[in-house]
């Protein structure tokens, strides 16, 4: 499987990948993301095979060297089987020279889904991302930043979401615990 931003012959399955890999209140509207494409802020990717076989999808947001990866999903059929793995370190480097950056639920969150939280978490780290330091509360979420190893403060993350999404959105983005560790 391999990444191409050449996405848009793929637009209808990641549409439906998206939907139902997020739930509503998480999901942006996918327009804003197409919008943010547009103006270079935001990337599509595609996850296909050699033989044009679609896979999955990422979405990625800029602001100046940080970059998010904001939406990130695998085919269920084609789970536990690497493909997330070659992913995230092809999405690592290709963004080696900036700072890239993610968002995990919160594992210390009481939930009903703790072990998935647990191994997504698992997965990242695997993968060769490190925490960030800090958990944001974002809208009725508690995040934890993750990073692929260059400092990002919070300040900076939430000039992210300001810059992405509005003031309003960055409201809604409030520092819930630091690690100075």
């Amino acid at each position: 499987m391999k990444l191409t931003t050449q996405y848009k012959k793929y637009l209808t399955q990641i549409k439906r990948l998206y939907h139902d890999a997020f739930p509503r209140s998480e999901r942006m509207p996918f327009f804003i993301i197409r919008r943010e494409c547009r103006k270079g802020s935001a990337e599509i990717f595609a996850v296909v095979s050699n033989s044009g076989r679609f896979g999955g999808f990422a979405v990625t947001m800029r602001r100046g060297d940080i970059v998010m990866l904001s939406y990130f999903a695998i085919c269920p059929q084609l789970r536990d089987r690497g493909i997330g793995s070659h992913v995230i370190k092809a999405l690592m480097r290709r963004f080696k020279d900036e700072r890239f950056i993610l968002e995990i639920e919160d594992v210390n969150e009481a939930c009903e889904n703790p072990e998935i939280r647990q191994r997504r978490r698992e997965f990242y780290l695997k993968n060769g991302m490190v925490s960030a330091g800090f958990t944001a509360h974002v809208f009725m979420s508690d995040l934890e930043v993750l990073t692929s190893g260059k400092p990002v403060t919070f300040e900076e993350y939430r000039a992210l979401y300001h810059s992405r999404r509005g003031s309003r959105v960055a409201l809604n983005v409030t520092l819930k615990s630091q690690n100075n560790a």
